[in-house]
């Protein structure tokens, strides 16, 4: 279940930078490996910053759709937690 809402929180926000932006196909593709792929850092995050910043894209709408991909990507990284540690991600 918890899998489930990560994506569906990702895809909602998703679809809202997208209509500012276009298509995820038309943006670069270290910008879609920085969003759903890479590690969380400091480093991916002012390159996702910058990208969104630079084509209009409100910090807001921003911010929600890194931390929703971010939190699906922490979620399928690790194994599914049945002690309660993990619990919260994607709460």
């Amino acid at each position: 279940m918890k899998r489930r809402r990560c994506l569906v929180l990702a895809m909602e926000s998703l679809v809202v930078v997208e209509e500012q932006l276009g298509s995820v196909e038309s943006w670069p593709t270290s910008v879609i490996m920085d969003m759903f792929h890479e590690e969380p850092k400091i480093s991916v995050s002012r390159r996702v910053a910058a990208f969104m910043y630079v084509n209009g894209v409100s910090l807001s709408d921003a911010a929600r759709l890194y931390k929703a991909c971010q939190a699906a990507w922490r979620t399928f990284q690790r194994p599914v937690c049945t002690d309660g540690i993990c619990s919260g991600i994607c709460s």
